[in-house]
């Protein structure tokens, strides 16, 4: 296993991820939501780090399969500029969870 996870950060990530999407009051995220809010319970948790680890590599995973997670959401809007501006925190804390969670996964 890699080094520890830094915990705290990657639960400001998700815990902005799980803010943002539920702001969108948008259907077709629940199956995100309800599992962004189980990472976020399983990070304030103080179940033993290296299964908190499994647990959220697991549930992070499980965010990118299949068309219900994260892998094709968006917020759409007819206008491009608007549509850019509102998926911009979506793209911004995915590519630094990414950048954090690709060595374990």
């Amino acid at each position: 296993m890699k080094h520890g996870m830094d915990f705290e950060r990657i639960r400001l990530l998700f815990t902005e991820l799980r803010d943002y999407i539920a702001k969108q009051e948008d259907m077709t995220s629940s199956y995100s939501l309800k599992q962004l809010r189980n990472i976020v319970m399983i990070l304030e948790s103080d179940m033993p780090d290296k299964e908190k680890q499994e647990s959220v590599l697991s549930t992070y995973r499980s965010l990118y399969m299949g068309r219900a997670g994260l892998t094709e959401y968006y917020i759409w809007d007819d206008d491009y500029e608007i549509r850019l501006k509102l998926n911009e925190p979506l793209e911004r804390v995915r590519s630094e969870l990414w950048t954090i969670m690709k060595p374990y996964v």
